[in-house]
């Protein structure tokens, strides 16, 4: 932090509490990735995978007028890419919700979790765990791709258009 800790609430560790360090595994290889609150994506030891932290809290940094000083400009614009990534994909999120089936409400459940617990970057939702699904219900993992799969053609499809 560039600014002064003492005098910011939202970053000061002093008001921290145990839960706002955690460990995540690596979504690569497994290993442990321990995470700050405050961080928004951190490398991975064991593999070097670039892993994006599922509870980034810098929620301070979308009203303060002082976030810049006090974060930073790297981190500060690390928090706005955050902040415009989690905006595309909760539009393409719902995009994907749009194209699922009223009765399907599995489905749905599924890719709403998938996507709030998706650990990298470059993807909407966790296609690892989708398909560790194909084990435990075959059925619920059949629908969920054809979903998906014809979601992201559509996507491929409307970028090839531009």
């Amino acid at each position: 932090m560039a600014g002064n800790p003492k005098l910011c609430p939202g970053q000061s560790t002093m008001f921290w509490r145990p839960e706002d360090i955690y460990e995540i595994p690596c979504p690569s290889c497994g290993k442990a990735v321990e995470f700050f609150k405050t961080d928004i994506r951190r490398t991975c030891r064991g593999c070097g995978t670039k892993v994006l932290n599922p509870r980034v809290n810098l929620s301070c940094a979308e009203w303060c007028a002082m976030a810049r000083d006090c974060l930073g400009p790297d981190l500060y614009a690390q928090v706005q890419e955050k902040k415009d990534l989690d905006r595309r994909r909760e539009a393409d999120l719902r995009a994907l919700l749009e194209t699922v089936d009223a009765g399907d409400g599995e489905v749905r459940a599924l890719f709403e979790r998938l996507s709030r617990e998706n650990r990298y970057e470059g993807r909407l939702i966790d296609t690892d765990r989708l398909f560790l699904l194909k084990e435990e219900d075959e059925a619920l993992f059949q629908k969920a791709i054809g979903y998906y799969s014809r979601f992201v053609a559509r996507l491929k499809q409307n970028e090839q258009a531009k």
